[in-house]
């Protein structure tokens, strides 16, 4: 390809022509001089998410592994070791020699805040309720007043009572000397409509004579209508009476039966719970309550414990409190600083880009000198993988002397977390993480390097 050269250098000939000739025939005399090269502020951003990073992923690294077995820290304090299982036993150990040391907290097994279940009127205490004495469990402690409960408890008991007889005589159904009074009655109505029929045949023949006016006919035949509606009343009522009560009646009575004894479950409850007693065997701890004190469900009466100790080492007090956190620290571990590695390979990129177009010409004159474009992929993948390793070691380096040596260790806001320190690893793998990272976000740009055309280059300066 033949490089754009100045209106002003005559065109060299055909052959073999020297390499100063056909450098100095590329200058530009009517331009400008050359732009400045890329600045220094996109680097510096690079360097201080790259130091960033590294931090972020330490953390996330760290805290997310909560493995019981720690590294003794550099002012000797050991923590508690988790030996493996092995085939072969182990060696005797001679007397007194310390097997394992480690630090921990005494706590109580069980401790709890006493409470009624009910409110009222403190009527009497135990007369050993005083702080330091043993009771055994579910011995009683205090009684609460009982007149209301117990005049609740005898209201319930009398309600379902009632319930229970109203079911059972609608399930027995009527008695037999009801159900032949029943019948015995309509009986009796029947016979008297037959004589009702008799009377209205005999007023009927005498319809039209002297002995019988019309008044006393329409009375016999309004008295035989009404004794036949009569009869059938009744024998509908036999008839209900031999069936028995509907059956959603005798449901809705066994429904109110079984409420009632609800009831009375529940007023037995309460008047049982009229009394306080110990949930476990323990000790009292404290007292805050005299007889005549009015409590409610929110009062503390006292504290109870048991007095069996539970050690907690500083590892397992560690991996308890993280197990809470276990699926926010696996985000962070696995989605959040992949998400920072990507974003910071992102940016990189964008930095080298544009170095990339800043340095176009560059490029192009290179091309001309004879660089190939796999040699000028080569030559950008290499100087942002350079300086991608010296930020890492330069952040990795740094943060390790100022906080394990200047720092002491970086110390958490809570009790049992240890100081924080960086690891020695991180000597090698912050500048491993940041020469990956700058390689990663240097692929499209050292591409667009290797593309770049001198012709479409030069002929925007000519």
């Amino acid at each position: 390809m033949t490089p754009v050269h100045s209106l002003e250098t005559p065109l060299p000939q055909k052959g073999n022509i020297p390499l100063d000739v056909r450098v100095r025939s590329l200058r530009l005399e009517d331009k400008p001089a050359s732009q400045p090269r890329t600045s220094i502020i996109p680097w510096a951003l690079c360097a201080i998410l790259l130091l960033m990073t590294v931090a972020f992923g330490y953390r996330a690294y760290r805290v997310g592994s909560t493995m019981p077995v720690t590294s003794a820290d550099t002012r000797g304090e050991s923590t508690p070791q988790v030996s493996e299982p092995t085939s072969a036993p182990s060696a005797p150990t001679a007397a007194g020699e310390v097997v394992l040391q480690s630090k921990g907290y005494v706590l109580a097994a069980h401790q709890v805040k006493l409470g009624a279940k009910l409110g009222g009127t403190i009527a009497k205490l135990s007369e050993r309720l005083e702080e330091g004495q043993f009771f055994k469990a579910g011995e009683p402690l205090a009684w609460l007043e009982t007149d209301e409960y117990e005049a609740e408890y005898q209201h319930a008991v009398s309600a379902r009572e009632s319930a229970k007889h109203r079911y059972e005589e609608l399930e027995h159904g009527n008695r037999p000397q009801e159900i032949q009074a029943s019948l015995n009655e309509l009986k009796e109505a029947e016979a008297n409509l037959e004589q009702l029929e008799r009377d209205l045949r005999r007023s009927q023949q005498l319809i039209g004579t002297s002995a019988l006016t019309a008044k006393d006919f329409e009375q016999a035949r309004f008295s035989r209508d009404a004794m036949k509606r009569r009869v059938l009343r009744l024998s509908f009522v036999h008839e209900l009476m031999e069936r028995g009560a509907r059956k959603e009646k005798r449901d809705a009575a066994k429904a109110d039966w079984k409420a009632a004894e609800a009831d009375v479950a529940k007023a037995k409850w309460r008047l049982d719970n009229c009394t306080v007693r110990t949930p476990f065997d323990g000790h009292l701890l404290s007292k805050n309550v005299e007889v005549g004190s009015v409590v409610s469900t929110q009062t503390i009466l006292g504290e109870f414990a048991n007095l069996a100790v539970k050690v907690e080492t500083a590892s397992s007090g560690i991996s308890s409190f993280l197990d809470a956190y276990r699926d926010m620290l696996w985000g962070v571990r696995w989605l959040l600083v992949p998400a920072i590695l990507a974003t910071l390979s992102m940016v990189i990129a964008t930095a080298i880009s544009i170095s990339v177009r800043e340095r176009r010409i560059e490029m192009a004159v290179l091309k001309v000198l004879g660089f190939g474009p796999t040699r000028i992929l080569f030559m950008v993948l290499a100087e942002a993988a350079f300086i991608g390793l010296v930020s890492g070691a330069l952040s990795a380096g740094s943060a390790y002397l100022y906080i394990n040596k200047v720092m002491g260790g970086l110390r958490l806001p809570i009790a049992f977390f240890p100081p924080f320190r960086i690891p020695l690893e991180a000597l090698w793998w912050g500048p491993t993480l940041g020469f990956l990272t700058a390689l990663v976000g240097s692929i499209f740009p050292a591409w667009s390097a290797r593309s770049v055309r001198v012709s479409q280059v030069f002929s925007k300066l000519a």
